[in-house]
């Protein structure tokens, strides 16, 4: 068992090491967050990049076993996330840039589901449609003061009945309130 284990392990590695790098901005649910660094207090960081390949392994082997996450999985292309401390006084920035990056998305065919603002936070959460049903793009974009900032965006065919579950699998913050 340990043998089949590490061989399926080590084509794993070999094929997202030799994959070729896929040009993820042609797609229409991606977005390019710009510098986050900026914003970074330095303190802890966790930035998240879960790409096609991987997304296709994951899938196949949960095929069987959970059938829901396959059918999420397989929809997939990107799955990116960048959650990092900020200070109070980065907050603003991080606010700002929340608030031109809705803008700008709302002008270019994305739908706005949550946008909270307050003086203690701020989140937005949007959509990307292709069609009538055709949901191929999430961005959730969170800052609280004194607190986190978190930048995520999914790209490909999301199923939103079922994107709970994926905040489960691979820990991805913030998921689980989307409904």
């Amino acid at each position: 068992m340990k043998t089949k284990l590490i061989a399926v392990l080590l084509m794993a590695f070999a094929s997202v090491l030799f994959a070729q790098k896929y040009d993820y901005s042609s797609e229409p649910g991606y977005v390019d967050f710009g510098n986050l660094a900026s914003l970074d207090a330095g303190k802890s960081a966790t930035e998240v990049l879960i790409e096609k390949n991987l997304l296709k392994m994951v899938a196949k082997m949960s095929k069987s076993e959970e059938p829901d996450l396959f059918n999420l999985l397989s929809g997939l292309k990107l799955i990116k996330v960048n959650v990092f401390e900020i200070d109070s006084t980065a907050f603003g920035k991080a606010k700002d840039k929340i608030e031109k990056l809705t803008k700008d998305l709302s002008s270019s065919g994305w739908d706005r589901l949550v946008k909270t603002r307050g003086e203690k936070e701020n989140a937005s959460v949007l959509i990307k449609t292709q069609g009538e049903d055709n949901i191929v793009g999430l961005v959730v974009m969170t800052v609280d003061k004194g607190g986190e900032a978190a930048f995520v965006n999914i790209v490909g065919k999301i199923d939103l009945e079922t994107i709970g579950s994926l905040s489960g699998k691979f820990d991805v913050p913030g998921l689980e309130n989307v409904k």
